[in-house]
C-alpha cells in the first residue's frame, strides 16, 4: 500500500473486472484490481500556494501529514504528477526543483 509500481500490463476477466500487472524495474510483483490502485498523471506545471492552513500530506490515504501551507504560502513549485482520488479531488505531487514536498489539493494553489 501507498507505493509506486510501474503497469507493463492490463488484463479483463469475463466479470468485466480490470487487473494490472504490476512491476518494479524487470522484477514482477503481482496483479491488483485497478479499482484498488490512483494512476499518476505526468504533468510538468508550475503552480503557487494560494491557501494558508492546508494540509501537504506523505501519502494519499491521508494518514501521514507532512506539514501546512502556511510556510508555502505565496511560493511557486513544479506540479510532476497528479492524481484523480476517489473522493472526487484531484492531488497535486509538488516539488521545489528535485526536491519532493508532498501531496495537495489543487484547490490550494494557482497555476502560474
Amino acid at each position: 500500500m501507498n507505493k509506486q509500481y510501474t503497469v507493463k500490463y492490463q488484463y479483463f476477466r469475463g466479470n468485466g473486472q480490470a487487473y494490472y500487472s504490476l512491476y518494479k524495474g524487470n522484477t514482477w510483483f503481482g496483479y491488483v484490481n485497478a479499482n484498488a490502485t490512483l494512476q499518476a498523471i505526468t504533468t510538468n506545471k508550475t503552480v503557487k500556494i494560494t491557501k494558508k492552513n492546508q494540509t501537504i500530506w506523505k501519502n494519499l490515504s491521508f494518514t501521514k501529514k507532512l506539514g501546512s501551507t502556511n510556510n508555502y504560502y505565496g511560493k511557486t513549485y513544479t506540479v510532476k504528477c497528479y492524481y484523480n482520488h476517489p473522493n472526487g479531488n484531484v492531488y497535486y505531487s509538488l516539488y521545489s526543483g528535485n526536491t519532493w514536498v508532498g501531496y495537495i489539493n489543487k484547490n490550494v494553489v494557482t497555476s502560474e
